[in-house]
């Protein structure tokens, strides 16, 4: 998955040179590209959810956001698979006083038909990936990509495959 955010604030300056300034603050526009290898062919498969965090998902207190943003699928390559691809924006309510720490969670998972679904379930209980990023980091992150398993497993330290409840809670996070 890639968090990608947009800055609005960018100003040219000097007229014999070019440069940017980049002001401090709230990144609000993200898009997220999730890679399901073979098992993403079309939007209609993935099902997802994005919650807000003022002071981090590790501290609980998670917003549902109310985003009915469609699912696109990004066309893959022989090198690189298709992507489900999703734009949001952080609701302006949100994001007023200090948000050094805040986050977006985003939770998925993947009908793969057949009833199954990625990821799998595991002891009984149903399983979605967890991925965080935060609200004021100004670069593009980058998440690994993940195998199918009968485990939790921990590939970055804010992607998790968890239960929802954990996956909300922060829970998947403190271990």
């Amino acid at each position: 998955m890639e968090f990608y955010k947009k800055e609005e604030d960018i100003q040219s300056y000097s007229r014999h040179s070019v440069g940017t300034t980049i002001k401090e603050g709230d990144i609000k526009e993200f898009t997220a590209s999730i890679s399901f290898r073979q098992f993403f062919t079309d939007p209609s498969q993935l099902s997802y959810e994005i919650y807000y965090y003022q002071q981090g998902v590790r501290k609980g207190g998670g917003i549902k956001l109310d985003i009915d943003t469609a699912v696109t699928r990004k066309k893959g390559t022989k090198e690189k698979p298709p992507q489900a691809v999703i734009n949001f924006e952080i609701p302006d309510k949100y994001l007023a006083g200090d948000n050094k720490n805040s986050q977006v969670l985003v939770i998925s998972y993947l009908d793969i038909g057949e009833g199954k679904y990625y990821p799998n379930r595991y002891n009984g209980s149903e399983r979605y990936i967890g991925v965080i990023g935060g609200i004021n980091e100004l670069k593009p992150q980058t998440i690994g990509s993940m195998s199918v398993t009968n485990m939790n497993h921990t590939y970055h330290s804010n992607v998790r495959v968890n239960t929802l409840e954990n996956l909300k809670s922060g829970n998947a996070w403190k271990k």
